[in-house]
């Protein structure tokens, strides 16, 4: 790993952090919204 400026060996560990708590939250922040989203919808448009 070459390092170029002072914060990179502090930035590596956060960003792939980061990107497995968003990968990881996905499926649950679209279960959530689609909850929502539901009860407001016609049953003709919740079979698409």
């Amino acid at each position: 790993m070459i390092v170029t400026g002072v914060a990179a060996p502090f930035m590596v560990p956060f960003k792939l952090t980061l990107m497995v708590a968003v990968a990881i939250t996905i499926p649950y922040t679209l279960y959530q919204l689609w909850s929502f989203v539901v009860p407001g919808l016609y049953p003709l448009e919740r079979k698409l």
